[in-house]
Order: C-alpha cells, then structure tokens, then sequence
C-alpha cells in the first residue's frame, strides 16, 4: 500500500448536512485513511447566520479531533469581514478556528500572499492555479516562503465547464517547475451527491473526468504525477467510492478493459502480469510490453479467430503460437492494424479510457483492470 498520508480529502458542506452525519462523514473518511478536509467558507462571516457559523466551527473541531488537515477556502470578502490589515496580516483568527490552510480563491497584489506565506501559526496559503496568469511569479518575486505556498486547482459544477486538459498541464508544469505542490478535486459518479449549490452535474476539476469512476480519476492524477493530494468534491462518499480510490491509487497507469467471451485463462494470466511496462524504443501503431513473453514463454497461446480485416483502435492483443518469437508479449493497438492471424484479440480498452493512449509514454509501467 502506498503512504496515504495527506494525500488523499474529503469535502463536508456543513449547511447541508446533520451534525451527526457530519461526524459520521469524518468518521468514515477516516476509516479509509483520508486526512484532508476542504471547507468551502466564503460567504459564511458575511451571512451573518450565529446558528450556521456555529455548526462550521464544530465541524473544524470534530476534524480536529480525528487529525484532519483543514483548508478553507476565502477570498476578499473574508478577509474584510474579519478586519485583516492587507499590510501586517494577523491570522489568528483562522488560528483559533483550527484552521491548517487557507485556499486564497481571489487574487491579491503579490506582496499580501507572500506575506501570509511568513504567518507567525504556520498556515499554509493555497493559491487558485486555474486561472494562471503568472500570478505566481509576482507572489515569488516578493520573496514568498514555498515551504508555505501550495495550489489547489477550482471545482466545476456545470456540465462542460470543467477545465480543459491541455490548460490544466499547461499551467501544472508552470507551477510545479517552481517546487510547489498542487493539488485537484475528483468527483462521485456512481452516485446521486451534492456539492456546493443546487447544480448537481458531478464536481471535478478536469471536464473528461466528469462521468469517470472516481477511481480512475484519481489514478490519472496520479499517474501523470499531476497533482501531489486530490479531494472528493462532492458529499457523501460511500464504501465503494472510498474503496474504488484505494484500489486505483497507484501511480502506475490503470487501464479500464473489457475481455472477449472467449479469453483463455492463460491469456489472462499474461494480462493480469503486475509489472506491465512499455518498450523504450515506442512503435506508431502498438503498444508493446515484451517481458511477457519471457515470463511466460512455457505458456501455449492458441490461435483465435477474429472476424474482421482490421483490429481497432484500442483492442488488447496477445501474438498466439503461430508468431513464434513474440508468443506472450502482450501488446495494445494505438492505430488500427491488419488481422494477420498472428495475434488473439482478447479485449478492448474501454471507449471513455481511450484518450489514455496518447498519454502512455516510452517505460510507462500500466496495469489493465477487467
């Protein structure tokens, strides 16, 4: 099992639940080894609302209680409504609430942030990095404290507002070039759950994480070393949720498939090898892991029909007995090739995952889930 510890984060959005699912939420959480907890807290001083301020402070304290990391997230209106000077920052306010991190979701002049990077209590300050602008090269130009300093990207709760993919590792690198962590909200799916505000289509960072299992998600952060800690962004995971992120939190590539009816339990054997990894010298059309054909060289492949001129994007191929030198190595079609009858189809990638094999690089290690 990989070291868990803050990396993995709930969200609690306190006025929508019950004090005692509250608990049980953390509780829970806990169970499954998640230490992180965000707290969307911008607008909460302002409403003015003693009875709904009351139940945040509690549900920082029952964090607390089980060691849970916590972030809020502010902005200008926050820090007015507690009275912060812009030029000499005191924050015992969020101090005294039990607060580990502040996620700044506004942008300030670059001397603030850095600033509140030398806070006497120690507070981690988060920046917003989804609307990089190089803003944080101002922030390090006033000498800022990194050992301070991380970044988590926003949520997006409308369907087809997510950010886009090649912005988010556009904007990763820039950060993470400069030592700084970041990090990235997921979103349930198997479920009905809520976020926020009344729009209930999923929460991710990344729009073609929307309808993903929540596993997977996390598994393509992780993988491309995108983000250093990933939050849940909608409430209430359950059992599976936790348990489907635990089975996928690993930084070798997953890779979703679906087997043919007729795949040989030798086939499988091959296919569940648990240190698949791709040839350095990279091929146009196939994806080669070739140990497998050292590994199992005993194993007998029988040819297999495939009805079709050509395998598609995306099949899982393994060359049968007929290949002779490349019985066993198991391969994955980038781009379509001819059925020579050389090799057995027995799976495909599945459809919403075929975006992976773009990403899937020279001694990428991957393991296929079926």
């Amino acid at each position: 099992m990989n070291n868990l510890k803050n990396k993995l984060g709930i969200s609690i959005y306190p006025e929508t639940l019950e004090e005692n699912e509250i608990i049980a939420y953390l509780d829970l959480a806990n169970k499954y080894s998640f230490d992180l907890l965000f707290i969307n807290f911008i607008g909460v001083i302002e409403k003015k609302d003693k009875k709904l301020f009351e139940k945040y402070k509690k549900t920082i304290t029952e964090a607390k209680k089980r060691n849970y990391f916590v972030t809020i997230d502010v902005n200008k209106s926050t820090f007015d409504s507690v009275k912060i000077n812009y030029k000499n920052p005191d924050l015992k306010y969020f101090f005294d609430l039990g607060v580990d991190c502040l996620r700044l979701d506004d942008q300030f002049n670059g001397f603030f942030e850095a600033n509140l990077t030398f806070n006497s209590y120690n507070i981690k300050i988060e920046l917003n990095p989804s609307t990089f602008n190089d803003h944080i090269d101002n922030i390090l130009s006033y000498g800022a404290n990194k050992q301070n300093l991380q970044a988590l990207h926003n949520f997006y709760p409308q369907k087809y507002s997510g950010l886009d993919y090649e912005l988010f590792k556009k904007f990763n690198s820039k950060i993470k070039v400069k030592g700084i962590k970041v990090g990235a909200f997921v979103t349930i799916t198997e479920h009905e759950s809520v976020g926020p505000w009344d729009v209930s289509e999923n929460l991710p960072t990344l729009e073609i994480h929307r309808f993903l299992e929540i596993g997977m998600q996390v598994n393509h952060l992780l993988s491309n070393d995108y983000a250093s800690y990933i939050y849940i962004s909608t409430q209430c995971a359950n059992k599976n949720d936790f348990e489907s992120i635990l089975k996928h939190f690993d930084f070798k590539k997953h890779l979703k498939i679906n087997l043919n009816e007729n795949v040989t339990s030798e086939e499988k054997e091959i296919m569940s090898f648990e240190n698949h990894f791709i040839r350095g010298d990279l091929s146009q059309n196939i994806l080669r892991s070739t140990i497998t054909r050292v590994e199992f060289k005993e194993l007998s492949i029988k040819p297999r029909k495939f009805n079709g001129d050509i395998i598609p994007i995306g099949s899982i191929v393994i060359p049968n007995n007929l290949y002779n030198r490349y019985k066993g190595e198991l391969q994955i079609v980038k781009k379509e090739i001819k059925n020579d009858g050389l090799r057995n189809v027995v799976g495909y990638l599945e459809n919403e995952y075929l975006f992976l094999l773009e990403e899937i690089q020279p001694w990428s290690y991957f393991k296929l889930i079926f």
